[in-house]
């Protein structure tokens, strides 16, 4: 397993991932091939955008850079159904962790939804539940 900067070659597959993996339970996000390939392109103009492989790409890892407040935000980490629950995911976390600490960045930030395993994933690497945050939402009739 490797991970790499994303190309662009690679966002047309990123994107598939994408949709693939967060229309599951208990994400359900609904993206057409169009709106999922947008917001991929965009974090690859914007963010650092990076693929993990293992002989073709398995997933992704989108970070967001707040240089002034020294913060990454993960907007996105996706991997592949096969991937998952297989240690992957914790030393891609590693590696972004060492990365930007490197680079003189101090804090991480993410969101994770509460019936996700990806809760208990991040409080095993050592990820706090800070309570100042509220998500809400509202739908419109």
């Amino acid at each position: 397993m490797r991970i790499f900067k994303a190309k662009k070659r690679d966002l047309k597959e990123i994107s598939q991932i994408f949709r693939e993996e967060s229309s599951k339970s208990p994400y359900f996000q609904r993206w057409t091939e169009k709106t999922a390939l947008e917001k991929i392109k965009k974090a690859f103009r914007n963010d650092d955008l990076y693929v993990i492989i293992n002989n073709k790409i398995i997933g992704f890892i989108d970070c967001q850079k707040d240089r002034k407040k020294k913060q990454i935000y993960i907007d996105e980490f996706w991997l592949t159904k096969d991937f998952q629950g297989k240690g992957i995911g914790g030393r891609i976390m590693i590696f972004i962790e060492e990365r930007y600490k490197r680079l003189g960045f101090n804090t991480i930030t993410l969101m994770a939804n509460r019936k996700a395993r990806a809760t208990e994933f991040y409080k095993k690497l050592k990820y706090k539940l800070k309570h100042e945050f509220l998500y809400m939402v509202k739908r419109l009739k």
